[in-house]
């Protein structure tokens, strides 16, 4: 097998999996979107997120968005927002992995591509 090969193989098994990924974005936006934020105080921002995105897969995934950074980034974001850094904390572990997970993945992902059209242009397959 030539190395084009191989790294056409791998730039579709790539593609592959991001587009799993996209799939497990909207499953955790549609299904466990609504239990992550009963977690969350009342009072918090993601309520009013809540109010302002309601319906479409774009309103669930910029909420989901929120959620993620808060939970990525606690105390950065506890400082920019009104969301309290206990209420991070408190957010059951399992629902927690549901948002940073395919976040983790997909920049991995995207990682791997770049790398790849990087490759691809040294080898002078790209113009």
């Amino acid at each position: 097998m030539a190395i084009e090969e191989i790294a056409a193989l791998l730039a579709g098994v790539v593609i592959f999996l991001m587009l799993l990924v996209i799939s497990t974005w909207l499953y955790v936006a549609y299904r466990k979107l609504e239990e992550i934020e009963a977690h969350l105080r009342e009072e918090d921002h993601a309520h009013g997120n809540r109010r302002a995105w309601s319906g479409g897969p774009v309103d669930r995934m910029i909420r989901l968005t929120y959620l993620g950074c808060a939970v990525a980034f606690p105390r950065f974001y506890c400082k920019q927002s009104d969301i309290d850094e206990k209420t991070i904390e408190n957010l059951p572990r399992r629902l927690k992995l549901w948002i940073i997970i395919p976040d983790i993945f997909a920049a991995t992902l995207l990682v791997m591509l770049t790398a790849l059209w990087g490759f691809g242009k040294y080898k002078g397959w790209i113009d």
